[in-house]
């Protein structure tokens, strides 16, 4: 493991960066300085603005807006701040981080869970071993004793059948159960409404803990309820589970959910500028994910006749196509004003040397090489002389500041000075400082000090005299992206997987049984490491989390990582769980336009699909997205071979491949096939009292006939669609 450096001066990199040395003056900037307390004077008439200040890694980006927002009067203006970071899943990041503790409601929809409203273990003989009931659950007597005869009679025909093994599921009104077969035992499971696929894989799991563990109580187990406490104890925590509930996002248009995000944040910003003006500062924007970049958009472009200045920091050379594209927007619109940090001249670096070193005796050759090698980077040169410092390059003698020998060498790169800034601290250092940097450039402080091989309070103090972490509260961060950067980049892959899997234990552990508020985390470190079980189940979850809010990017990213992994997952059904994945993510990329990729991931999963009915609904997914292209004679191609699977079958695919098969007549101009099929799916629909569907096939008669001008029944076939939408509570 290589060692890290201790140098000598911190440099401001945000709102946990202190001062930089008090003997580092800020010169050479008077003109951005001039132009941003311009925008702050036109913030209080209430005209706002977004600035963009840009430049590259170490150009003095955050220093500049610390400088100005130092500037200010105490008192005269709210200031908060956000930033983005790179290999982080959290969508809207910038804006969550910068608004907390200011957050009356939250930016997101309220998610909602389910659990199992039952869950027993019953023996081969049908005696009850153990069962559990959520505190919040409370079944009808009657209703259990009918559904569990049910489970009884299902577990008799499994004895009866010698196949009859695994995983079985039987309906009984409004509630399912799910049944998982056992050496010893069957664990049985009722639920309310709608199956969460995570539901059958926990059960499968708890079951085999209880084999595993347990099986040799219930091998002559003669009905004592102390013998099979440990059983009862793991069906408790089962019922305890909580699964997120999926947002269907069938029809959902992704612009308009994330106005109502963007609608939020700018209505808490306009809030607090009621009684002063508000200073939003962003920090690295080309790491920023599009949901964050869509909100700012937004924001920028409804903020111009309120008092809020947003200042954002972006390096120019390392944003993305997403982050390029945003940009290109603004610009257009003319809701940004750019502010291009050029590397500073030869006179203001001498200045700063000056500064740093009174009284010196440096040749201006020295200084003039610095300034060559340097490009003008105020990091570089800083880092560089604290450099030469450390290793007596640098001395003062008789009051002046000397160079030691006239044979120095200057690095070519900013890395470079950083490896070497870094070089000499002790093993303990370096194990923090990599440790922290596998949390990103902000972090707690109370997760860092999870590391247990070294005295995390004394090094993080040593750490932060270094000038390499600054620590504010129960927050540290890294002075400058560059270390956080570096560091990550060069830690050994061996090691950086174990701290990966130390973090994400830590996030285990503080919140046991609230998971889902760091889900996000726990993907992310679990996903770095070779525990595939976690790494694939938190994977899953955290892309439910952003499916919830509409973070399709991030969703994308999960569901596509938890696909990768299936190979490596011993514990779950792989067939089961790659059809799975593929269709959320055909679902994803329908939500995102990007709608040849959604036909790959459905066909994808017809490929593997063994039920009829699942191949209808892919055939029927696939129309969907080639009735978006406007392939209107490949996607009726795909409704008949989804209706042939189903011929003389009553199902809901059968209902949705008739209304889209209507949908599809009628954006191809066929109105007269579209009415008769239409006409079709909608007696199908009212036969099965299927409400979703029968809005859905008022919704598509509403349509073909206001385009046939038969205005009164369209009206009447519309009504009819909200009414009913609005009982289910379909926005």
């Amino acid at each position: 493991m290589k060692k890290i450096g201790r140098g000598a001066i911190a440099v401001n990199m945000g709102p946990l960066g202190g001062k930089m040395n008090e003997k580092v003056s800020f010169t050479g900037r008077e003109k951005e300085i001039a132009v941003l307390r311009e925008k702050f004077l036109s913030v209080a008439d209430s005209r706002g603005s977004t600035v963009m200040v840009s430049g590259e890694a170490g150009i003095g980006k955050t220093r500049l807006v610390n400088e100005f927002t130092e500037s200010l009067d105490v008192g005269s203006h709210a200031v908060l701040y956000g930033a983005a970071f790179p290999n982080t899943m959290k969508p809207f990041l910038m804006f969550s981080r910068s608004l907390e503790g200011h957050i009356s409601e939250p930016l997101f929809r309220e998610q909602a869970y389910i659990s199992f409203s039952q869950i027993f273990a019953i023996d081969t003989a049908g005696l009850v071993v153990a069962k559990a009931t959520p505190k919040c659950e409370d079944i009808d007597p009657d209703i259990f004793a009918g559904m569990f005869s049910a489970v009884q009679d299902f577990i008799s025909d499994s004895f009866s059948n010698s196949e009859a093994k695994g995983l079985g599921r039987l309906d009984y009104g409004e509630m399912g159960i799910l049944i998982e077969h056992g050496e010893h035992i069957f664990l049985t499971a009722i639920f309310r409404g709608k199956e969460h696929p995570e539901m059958k894989n926990e059960l499968k799991k708890t079951l085999e803990k209880i084999e595993e563990k347990y099986g040799y109580i219930l091998e002559d187990w003669r009905g004592s309820m102390d013998k099979v406490a440990p059983i009862e104890r793991a069906v408790l925590s089962l019922a305890e589970k909580k699964f997120l509930v999926r947002r269907d996002i069938e029809g959902v248009k992704l612009e308009a959910e994330r106005i109502k995000i963007a609608n939020r944040i700018l209505k808490i910003l306009k809030n607090l500028s009621g009684n002063k003006p508000v200073l939003l500062v962003l920090e690295d924007l080309h790491w920023a994910d599009e949901s964050s970049l869509f909100v700012l958009q937004y924001i920028a472009r409804n903020i111009t006749t309120e008092r809020i200045l947003i200042i954002s920091t972006l390096r120019p050379n390392e944003e993305g196509e997403i982050v390029q594209k945003y940009l290109e927007k603004m610009r257009a619109e003319g809701t940004i004003y750019d502010i291009n940090l050029k590397n500073m001249e030869r006179s203001s670096m001498r200045a700063m040397i000056d500064e740093l070193y009174p009284e010196n005796l440096f040749a201006d050759e020295f200084v003039d090489k610095i300034a060559e090698n340097s490009d003008g980077n105020p990091l570089f040169l800083i880092e560089f002389m604290r450099n030469m410092e450390e290793d007596g390059s640098i001395e003062k003698r008789d009051g002046k500041y000397v160079l030691t020998s006239d044979t120095y060498s200057i690095p070519s790169t900013l890395e470079e000075i950083v490896e070497k800034r870094l070089e000499n601290l002790g093993i303990d250092d370096m194990m923090m400082a990599e440790y922290t940097a596998c949390m990103g450039r902000v972090f707690d402080k109370s997760t860092a000090f999870s590391i247990n091989a070294v005295n995390a309070e004394a090094v993080m103090n040593r750490l932060q005299s270094s000038g390499i972490i600054s620590v504010l509260g129960d927050k540290g961060q890294f002075v400058h992206g560059i270390f956080q950067e570096f560091i990550y980049s060069e830690i050994n892959p061996r090691w950086k997987a174990m701290y990966h899997r130390n973090i994400g234990e830590y996030y285990e552990e503080k919140y046991r049984g609230r998971e889902d508020e760091v889900i996000y985390e726990l993907a992310t470190h679990f996903g770095r490491t070779k525990n595939y079980e976690k790494a694939f189940d938190y994977s899953v979850r955290a892309g439910e989390k952003a499916e919830s809010t509409y973070a399709a990017e991030q969703a994308e990213e999960a569901y596509g990582r938890a696909l990768a992994l299936i190979p490596d997952v011993k514990s779950i059904d792989k067939r089961d769980r790659e059809l799975d994945m593929l269709v959320r993510l055909g679902e994803i990329y329908m939500l995102r336009g990007k709608y040849d990729e959604s036909i790959e991931n459905y066909s994808r999963s017809l490929e593997i699909a063994e039920r009829v009915e699942k191949q209808a609904e892919l055939h029927d997914r696939i129309a969907n997205a080639l009735e978006k292209k406007g392939e209107f004679d490949d996607a009726m191609a795909h409704c008949n071979k989804g209706l042939s699977l189903l011929e003389n079958t009553i199902s809901k695919e059968k209902t949705g491949l008739l209304i889209r098969s209507a949908w599809i007549n009628y954006r191809n101009g066929k109105y007269e096939e579209a009415t008769e099929i239409a006409g079709v799916g909608l007696k199908m629909a009212e036969e099965a009292g299927d409400r979703k569907y029968i809005a859905l096939a008022n919704h598509t008669m509403g349509s073909i006939m206001l385009n046939r001008g038969d205005y009164k029944s369209s009206l009447k076939s519309f009504n009819k669609a909200l009414e009913i939408r609005e009982r289910l509570n379909d926005e």
